[in-house]
């Protein structure tokens, strides 16, 4: 296999890339002869939404925004990525390519593409991943992606493990369907219709929340980092993220034939701590083979920025930059009626869920924030409930007539009177629990109690300064509803989250939290050793200039 140079460079360009994979060099060598280069200027549109295309392609250098309507958000794609497959198989481009900056692209025909696809399968199944995430993406709102992140793929458990969830669900259905028809045999039409809606709709509603429960789940893949997102409706919102920086190593695999056949398994995403492990989904082997892919990208900028901080800071010290005069910005003018684009100041903050949200977890911002769980709340509330539930059910007596004794005036204010104050004693302890929150923040955990009507008390530690932590699930009650405490122990005393929900989870978020902060550190560590180098190296470079001149004017003496 003779290559010239500008092939090899283009072999060396795809061979890394999860989508060419499956291909032996052979195959790979001979696809690189069926490559078009061509170039393209900055803000020059390469392919536009709905329009059709006639070609695949593959960012050699430079880079290529894509953008979709209505949505706000973009993706910015690098050396390395592609785009144009949907059109190219005979669909319309679901989205516009801009070229940001010169752009070297290599293409592919259709044609060439569809008989590549026909010949191996995982080329097709990685296109289709793509489309996917893409249109996912393009399709909902992310308000928690960074604006440089660029998403390569979403991706849900696989549908074989929705169908075993909705097996019973499923099965009271088909109960509740023979039980209408028994009833509409042996009774009457009214019997069938009131028991297929007593029992049919508590059935509906099983399936459905099964099924949005299965869809709240998914796993994402960034330029930046793997996500796990879980939800569970009302109740628990969590995203587990492991930076591409913490990654060491991606591994894949399947647990038996079946799981085979049906091509799902695992793929464990590892760290110095714990891995991160993407359950049950669709072809764990490209998806490992992906993330390995951007693993080895993130490697090579951390290398490359290094590099260039490092020489940038040497230039610095040999030829310090000359300072320029700053201009201070004109004021705001009162009322802010420019239309101009709104500054940090006037963008809404991050909003927690609403009032009467029994939400147990939720993000804010980068803080993670914990309540306690929702059976602490019942245990203070159950009496006013079961009280005012008594106020109105008296006053529906009254006025459906069955306590004709006493006038339906007195018996409706007297139901007022009691209820009124039931209420504000059910409304204080509800939002006694509501204060009572456990964050999780990028560099302590805080415990913020509030009384209602009353002070508030906060208690923090650094991150830096836990020794240990631990979770417990204490009594037979709390592990069957999965709460319990997290401990973590710091130098003098231990820090408690008291009875939060799914006590691994909180320990396993403070665990990532302090791995982030040690990697941050370790920059820090890195950024200062770096200036120590520069600083060196710039002197020793000062310093052979001096001895090049004294030696020069010697001569020239």
């Amino acid at each position: 296999m003779d290559l010239d140079r500008r092939a090899l460079l283009v072999f060396n360009r795809l061979r890394p890339m999860h989508l060419f994979r499956s291909l032996r060099d052979e195959q790979l060598v001979e696809l690189t002869r069926q490559l078009e280069r061509e170039t393209r200027a900055g803000g020059e549109a390469i392919c536009v939404e709905g329009q059709a295309g006639s070609h695949f392609y593959i960012i050699d250098r430079g880079r290529v925004r894509l953008t979709a309507s209505p949505s706000t958000h973009h993706q910015t794609l690098e050396a390395g990525d592609f785009f144009g497959a949907e059109a190219a198989l005979g669909g319309a481009h679901p989205y516009t390519a801009t070229a940001l900056g010169e752009a070297q692209l290599l293409r592919l025909p259709a044609k060439t593409l569809a008989e590549l696809l026909q010949q191996h399968s995982a080329c097709a199944i990685a296109l289709q991943l793509t489309a996917e995430t893409r249109a996912w993406l393009f399709g909902r709102r992310w308000e928690w992606l960074g604006s440089s992140e660029t998403v390569y793929l979403i991706i849900r458990r696989h549908t074989w493990l929705l169908w075993q969830s909705l097996f019973l669900p499923i099965v009271a259905a088909v109960v509740v369907a023979v039980l209408a028809g028994v009833a509409l045999t042996l009774l009457s039409p009214g019997a069938a219709l009131w028991t297929g809606l007593l029992l049919g709709l508590p059935a509906a509603g099983w399936i459905a929340w099964v099924y949005v429960d299965w869809g709240n789940d998914f796993y994402l893949v960034t330029s930046q980092r793997v996500v796990y997102v879980e939800k569970v409706a009302l109740i628990y919102d969590s995203r587990n993220t492991v930076s591409m920086s913490a990654l060491t190593a991606v591994g894949a695999g399947t647990e038996n034939l079946a799981d085979r056949l049906l091509e799902y398994g695992d793929v464990t995403v590892k760290t110095l701590s714990k891995p991160l492990v993407m359950r049950a989904i669709s072809y764990p082997q490209i998806v490992a083979a992906l993330i390995t892919e951007h693993l080895n990208r993130s490697k090579t900028r951390v290398r490359e920025g290094e590099v260039n901080t490092l020489k940038a800071a040497i230039r610095d010290r040999i030829a310090p930059p000359m300072a320029t005069p700053r201009v201070e910005p004109p004021p705001a003018e009162a009322g802010g009626g420019g239309g101009g684009a709104a500054g940090p100041a006037s963008r809404p903050a991050a909003r927690g869920p609403a009032f009467f949200s029994l939400q147990l977890r939720y993000d804010q911002g980068d803080t993670i924030i914990n309540r306690k769980h929702w059976c602490l709340l019942i245990r203070d509330i159950w009496v006013q409930s079961a009280f005012m539930l008594a106020t109105v059910g008296l006053a529906g007596l009254g006025l459906a007539g069955f306590i004709p004794a006493v006038p339906l005036p007195v018996l409706l204010l007297v139901a007022l009177v009691l209820f009124i104050p039931l209420a504000l004693w059910w409304l204080y302890e509800f939002q006694d629990w509501r204060n009572d929150l456990y964050q999780v923040t990028q560099d302590q955990i805080i415990d913020i109690y509030r009384r209602p009507l009353g002070r508030e008390t906060r208690d923090s530690a650094s991150l830096e300064n836990i020794q240990g932590l631990r979770a417990e699930r204490p009594t037979w009650l709390s592990r069957m509803l999965n709460y319990g405490n997290v401990i973590a122990t710091i130098p003098g005393k231990e820090f408690t989250f008291d009875d939060v929900y799914d006590p691994p989870g909180v320990q396993e978020d403070i665990q990532r939290r302090i791995e982030a902060l040690k990697l941050r550190k370790n920059r820090q560590n890195l950024a200062r050793q770096r200036e120590d180098l520069a600083e060196v190296l710039s002197a020793y470079y000062l310093a052979t200039k001096d001895v090049e001149r004294n030696d020069a004017n010697q001569k020239g003496g």
